[in-house]
């Protein structure tokens, strides 16, 4: 299968796992799909990320991290532009690719200009190496 068509189906899989769990209750939808999209394409979080026309900033450490990434959200959406993030608290890989699948378009594109993820610390070197 080629990659472009792994990439697809695992936004689409994703963007349906994440509908289904919130419209079943079964969960806020932050880290299923990534966890599913991760398994159908390995390099979905690399390639995600790299759309985004502004990058991305990551926190990390051991406290602060959810009260910082709220504060740099709000900044730059109130300066106008559209922040894609985790505000789940969902701060594995799974979750980061997670927020990236709900915003991407059905083409797998991002919706967002830029990315703002809470990482927990102990994954910041995992995802380092997928952010561009």
């Amino acid at each position: 299968m080629r990659s472009t068509t792994r990439y697809l189906i695992a936004i689409w899989l994703g963007k349906f796992i994440s509908w289904f769990a919130v419209n079943f209750n079964l969960g806020a939808g932050g880290t299923w799909p990534g966890q599913l999209a991760l398994k159908i394409c390995p390099g979905v979080l690399k390639r995600l990320e790299a759309q985004l026309p502004l990058g991305s900033i990551l926190i990390s450490g051991t406290n602060g991290k959810t009260t910082t990434a709220s504060l740099i959200e709000n900044i730059l959406s109130e300066s106008g532009l559209a922040v894609v993030a985790n505000p789940s608290g969902a701060n594995l890989i799974n979750g980061l690719v997670s927020a990236f699948i709900i915003d991407a378009t059905f083409l797998g594109g991002p919706v967002s200009q830029i990315g703002v993820f809470e990482v927990d610390e102990g994954n910041l070197p995992f995802a380092l190496s997928s952010f561009t």
